[in-house]
């Protein structure tokens, strides 16, 4: 039963890292890796029989973790250094009001910004440019510059 959960976990993690990775989506690779995974240990072929080494090895890499970390309070060290962190960086924040500024400063360049591209129309220009070089790529690659009004509806 532990191997079983183990190489559904496993499972579940390729599966997120293949498609959330890639297509972005994480919750259908989770969900498609893990059922895959749990098909594959149940079979009673080589494919099964590799499937359950691996559910066995994670679960052998999770008994050393679990082993290291009494040892040593890895956990209980990690939290009181994050602790630690979050203390120190609310106290730097607090004293010279970086979010603060931090605000001020995108307000004004999110103003600054609007009010650029209310004078100059920025975004329509680039637009355009892109429009015109792609046109230009076009037709030195030997197509015709695209013009929707004579565009045959049937392609």
């Amino acid at each position: 039963m532990k191997t079983m959960a183990a190489v559904t976990a496993v499972g579940a993690i390729g599966g997120a890292i293949v498609l959330g990775g890639a297509l972005g989506m994480t919750t259908i690779g989770l969900v498609g890796g893990a059922a895959t995974a749990g098909y594959c240990a149940t079979r009673q072929d080589k494919v099964g029989e590799t499937a359950r080494s691996v559910g066995n090895a994670a679960l052998s890499g999770v008994s050393k973790a679990q082993e290291l970390n009494e040892q040593h309070q890895i956990t209980s060290k990690l939290a009181t250094a994050g602790s630690q962190a979050v203390s120190k960086a609310k106290e730097v924040n607090e004293t010279y009001g970086i979010t603060t500024k931090v605000s001020a400063a995108t307000t004004a360049a999110v103003g600054k910004a609007r009010e650029i591209e209310e004078k100059h129309h920025v975004t329509e220009k680039v637009a355009s440019g892109i429009s015109k070089g792609l046109d230009g790529v076009t037709k030195m690659l030997g197509g015709n510059k695209s013009d929707t009004s004579k565009a045959d509806p049937k392609s």
